[in-house]
């Protein structure tokens, strides 16, 4: 007997053991399935799941998943051998009107983690501007969505792991392997529409999470995406006469489920606020609600947002890639909703739409756009004043932008030497707990701000990783 794992959120169908209470009895092999059977915790089909193969070891019996079968050319493998061998080396192009778009979106949903409201406001102001700019695509087909899903799983993907892997960029992985995950159940549904038409939606619906874009069928709507995951928020409060941490508490207006023992726990009652929004210029940072809360709906943000982290050129390359691809497929998708007439394919689209706009937020985040205050986001904030492609952008939304969000990071100085050429770059260091990166020197006392590590950790890196 043989066991099967879902690639999208990692449920093992055994042939052995059978699902009996969905009528599948024990010893039913994968084969006899039903052609239409779908992964009963995410709906995924058939097709994405992979064999477990045993694999020994020394002292007992573990598994693995097989590798999956090549692309085809059906998948976008054809086109994958047109591409760029993935080196790097290429220059960054300029963000799109649909890239822009979401860029701002992103932005906008940073500002309202952070409870600022206007700021918010102000950035999906901009992000309507760009979505306008963006232009109809000449064909709303779903073969060419199916195309370009086919081409991210076999080319886009790959290449941004292996450049995000090479140069330990954690945090683009991270995106990468929930992005990925939504592309293959996105690849699913459009197979499935091939096969099914209006048929795969009658008496169901189909659901959106907010969160990562997951796209699911279902009959009732589901809490969260069947492999999502909440961070748990971290204290900062003072212990053993230590001083405390320039902190604040924020709420998660979703996560939160009125318990209300922050009220209690709370010395100066900044947590007790009629609109539920934690007052930040009474709250001390103790973390005392943080650490109180059950449900885990308040965190510790920094007062002081710290720089953004420096991405490589490969890395950025490939998520802009991806992040290219996903806004070209909304487009198409928005397009679809638009022209058709019938009401499945309508609720099929706009799904699409909705997925590829969150991952594409995700993607653009971890290319050098985590922060409001960031360097990059002042960057581009100033650039939108002397942009003859944009001349009728709203300047005094970005120069409202650009008044209440003050960059966090300095613009770095190009020196030169006596020859009039650029110096060296400075000495850089990553930290191989987290993969933060240090430029400059490293004094002994240094602590990784990230994950608070000492200097120990950290390992130098040569002219030839830079």
């Amino acid at each position: 007997m043989k066991k099967y794992v879902c690639s999208i959120c990692g449920y093992v169908y055994d042939e052995a053991a059978g699902i009996p209470a969905a009528g599948i009895g024990p010893g039913t092999r994968w084969e006899d399935l039903p052609e239409g059977w779908v992964c009963p915790l995410c709906g995924a089909s058939k097709d994405l799941f992979n064999p477990v193969e045993p694999q020994k070891g020394p002292e007992n019996g573990t598994v693995k998943p097989a590798e999956p079968d090549a692309v085809s050319e059906r998948d976008g493998g054809e086109e994958a051998r047109g591409l760029k061998d993935g080196s790097g080396d290429e220059e960054l192009r300029e963000l799109s009107a649909g890239e822009l778009s979401a860029l701002c979106s992103n932005l906008a949903r940073g500002c309202e983690k952070q409870y600022r409201a206007e700021e918010s406001a102000l950035f999906t102001q901009l992000a309507d501007y760009f979505k306008a700019k963006t232009p109809v695509p000449e064909s709303a087909e779903l073969s060419g969505l199916l195309e370009r899903v086919g081409r991210d799983l076999s080319v886009g993907f790959p290449q941004a792991e292996a450049a995000a892997k090479e140069n330990g960029d954690r945090g683009a992985q991270r995106a990468l392997v929930w992005s990925g995950k939504v592309t293959r159940i996105l690849d699913a549904l459009l197979k499935r529409w091939e096969k099914e038409g209006e048929a795969m939606l009658e008496h169901t619906n189909l659901y959106v999470c907010d969160i990562c874009g997951f796209v699911y069928v279902a009959t009732i709507r589901r809490s969260s995406a069947p492999f999502a995951r909440f961070r748990a928020g971290s204290s900062a409060r003072s212990k053993g006469g230590h001083k405390m941490m320039k902190k604040f508490a924020m709420r998660n207006l979703r996560l939160c489920t009125k318990d209300c023992l922050c009220l209690y726990v709370c010395p100066t009652g900044a947590a007790d606020t009629e609109n539920s929004i934690i007052d930040r210029e009474t709250c001390i940072g103790c973390g005392a609600c943080a650490e109180s809360c059950p449900s885990k709906a308040i965190s510790m943000v920094p007062v002081d947002m710290p720089p953004q982290q420096p991405k490589e050129a490969a890395v950025l390359n490939k998520l802009n890639a991806l992040s290219g691809s996903k806004t070209a497929q909304e487009s198409i998708a928005r397009e679809l909703g638009r022209s058709t007439h019938s009401p499945a394919l309508d609720q099929l689209a706009r799904a699409l739409e909705k997925s590829n706009r969150l991952m594409a937020e995700d993607i653009l985040r971890e290319a050098g756009y985590m922060l409001p205050q960031s360097g990059n986001a002042n960057r581009f904030l100033r650039s939108l004043l002397d942009r003859p492609d944009y001349a009728d952008v709203p300047v005094e939304a970005v120069k409202r932008l650009l008044e209440l969000l003050p960059a966090n990071e300095e613009e770095p100085e190009t020196e030169s030497n006596e020859d009039g050429k650029p110096d060296a770059r400075p000495e850089r260091w990553r930290c191989t707990v987290c993969g933060y990166i240090q430029e400059g020197p490293l004094p002994e006392d240094f602590t990784c701000p990230r994950c608070k590590q000492p200097a120990s950790v950290f390992e130098r890196i040569s002219e030839d990783q830079a």
